[in-house]
């Protein structure tokens, strides 16, 4: 009988503000460190957790409250790392109804290659709605082999 390790997980859960993106990859080194990941694939999650953040970041949308619910006026996004297996999976659940979209950007743009990036420096990467009622949200996910 084989013996399948299981898999090592961590969610963060953040604040749609400007310094998330610095509390997400501080959380994917430490974390990453942790695990005992190679230096090198901790500077690639590095990189993807960052950009995919800064999506998440600058294309919120606040979920929908019933009437009676109070919510505050940030909204939020949730990173999932799981290592397991040589692989290491990205993933950024925010509540943008609209799938990302990588578009080719000009040599001047100052913004728009992230997703191009996450392309170019993952295994494959794509996008689902996790929740049956698809207006909730989408999730971005990333895989990435980890050595």
């Amino acid at each position: 009988m084989t013996h399948h390790p299981r898999p090592l997980s961590s969610r963060l859960e953040l604040a749609c503000e400007p310094n998330a993106v610095a509390w997400a990859r501080h959380h994917t080194t430490d974390v990453l460190r942790r695990w005992r990941l190679p230096s090198e694939v901790i500077e690639v999650a590095r990189l993807l957790v960052s950009e995919l953040s800064t999506n998440a970041i600058r294309h919120v949308q606040p979920p929908t409250a019933p009437p009676w619910e109070i919510r505050l006026p940030v909204g939020r996004f949730v990173l999932t790392l799981t290592y397991c297996v040589g692989r290491l999976v990205i993933e950024v659940y925010d509540h943008d109804r609209c799938p990302p979209v990588a578009k080719s950007a000009d040599d001047n743009a100052e913004s728009g290659r992230g997703l191009l990036l996450v392309q170019s420096m993952s295994t494959r990467w794509g996008y689902m709605y996790p929740h049956p009622d698809f207006r909730q949200g989408c999730l971005v996910r990333t895989d990435h082999p980890s050595g």
